[in-house]
């Protein structure tokens, strides 16, 4: 590079779009170059980093509901911002706590899955990592377990139990795993299911009480 920019023998262009530094090197002159060079800003753009600054009040208000636990406030101001949070992700998971709170399954199901497909596309990673990453994970989870949806319930405690590991925190991780093994019994996968229960009774033996009563293992129990 020149001072002022690229030479006849250094003809790279330099592209910085939030933490991604691209570099194009083509030769001087290259009529290909600005198509490249445009289409891959384009590309990049989506990548960068949000400000999300100016829905701060709305956040503080959304959390004033959710600590009131007024779940159709907090849904009405979220959902009188859609368009603002659609690629939000922690407002998505904001809107996924309030939905999973009002026992609607479809919205919960849908606004955790927007905050995970954001955080793990790079669209708009989800804050404090894993914490919130997990919290969407297990609500996911709760919310299609609670629909009946005992397969892709059974697949998000999955991960849900990875990432509490991660977290070190035992309570949570037995918790998980407890809810991990009632969605694998419903699903009529009963070894599996036995192994999640030990393992979360391993962490709180207070599991074995509680999965002796609980309706989730009805069909287990009655196994020969």
């Amino acid at each position: 590079w020149g001072e002022d920019g690229p030479t006849r023998m250094h003809p790279e262009h330099l592209l910085f779009s939030g933490r991604y530094f691209v570099i194009l090197s083509f030769p001087d002159r290259e009529p290909a170059m600005a198509w490249f060079e445009t289409e891959m800003t384009k590309r990049l753009e989506p990548l960068a980093p949000h400000d999300w600054s100016a829905l701060q009040p709305l956040v503080k208000q959304v959390f004033a509901e959710y600590t009131k636990q007024d779940a159709a406030a907090g849904l009405k101001l979220l959902k009188d911002h859609a368009d603002e949070i659609r690629d939000y992700g922690f407002g998505q998971y904001l809107q996924g706590e309030l939905a999973l709170m009002a026992k609607d399954w479809d919205l919960a199901e849908t606004s955790y899955g927007r905050a995970i497909e954001l955080n793990d596309s790079g669209g708009d990673p989800l804050p404090n990592p894993p914490t919130i990453l997990w919290a969407s994970v297990d609500g996911l989870a709760m919310a299609l377990l609670s629909d009946g949806k005992v397969d892709d319930a059974a697949k998000a405690f999955e991960r849900a139990v990875a990432l509490s590991g991660r977290m070190g925190d035992d309570a949570q991780t037995g918790k998980c795993l407890y809810n991990y093994a009632c969605s694998l019994s419903r699903a009529g996968r009963f070894e599996d299911s036995l192994a999640a229960l030990t393992e979360s009774i391993q962490l709180a033996p207070e599991h074995k009480a509680l999965a002796a009563k609980d309706s989730d293992f009805a069909k287990a129990r009655a196994r020969p």
